[in-house]
């Protein structure tokens, strides 16, 4: 009877939502969105739009019919692929989360000019800190009122002017794919099943 069974092979593939996990001290608001966002894509993955693209994509009459997406109550979701062909099982799998990937707001976007402006405050950044450095060092030798008040006057200037480069640099971070909470990313590529 087993023999007489054509074998089905699993491919599976795992996207994380979110970029909670990157993060040092994660809040708890930043996990539940992250939850909400993935139970969100989870209902977008099984709609007939996404399956509709993927099969498209991949030139396919039909995909498999045991798709399973899943989420385990959390910012994670699993891609589970059963076909009799084992690299069309990796391909469905892959190409499932490519469009959910696709789909999330920032997959389209050309980044270059924005990684330029978060290169240049950070160079900013840099620059404003050694200035900060060497008036501090200024400072701690001068004897004059004169020239103290002038050297304090000049340190608070470059302490505003660095806590406005840092806010603006977190500001423009946050709309970026790594400061984004609504991105999808893999955790594990989809896998060529070796055994049915």
């Amino acid at each position: 009877m087993t023999r007489q069974q054509v074998p089905v092979y699993r491919s599976s593939t795992t996207l994380m939502v979110g970029n909670v996990i990157a993060e040092l001290n994660p809040s708890s608001a930043g996990l539940s969105t992250a939850r909400q966002l993935a139970t969100t894509y989870i209902d977008i993955a099984n709609g007939q739009t996404l399956r509709r693209d993927a099969q498209d994509a991949l030139g396919l009459n039909r995909l498999p019919r045991n798709i399973v997406i899943s989420q385990t109550n959390d910012n994670i979701i699993n891609i589970n692929v059963t076909d009799t062909d084992p690299v069309r099982a990796q391909a469905v799998a892959g190409e499932i989360a490519r469009q959910l990937i696709l789909r999330t707001p920032g997959a389209n976007d050309d980044d270059e000019f924005v990684e330029g402006l978060l290169a240049g405050f950070e160079l900013s950044i840099r620059e404003t800190q050694a200035q900060i450095e060497a008036k501090q060092e200024e400072l701690a030798s001068l004897t004059s009122a004169r020239d103290i008040g002038t050297a304090q006057s000049e340190l608070s200037q470059l302490e505003g002017t660095i806590n406005q480069l840092l806010s603006d640099y977190t500001s423009l971070r946050a709309t970026t794919q790594q400061g984004a909470s609504n991105t999808i990313s893999y955790v594990e590529q989809p896998s060529l099943p070796r055994q049915p």
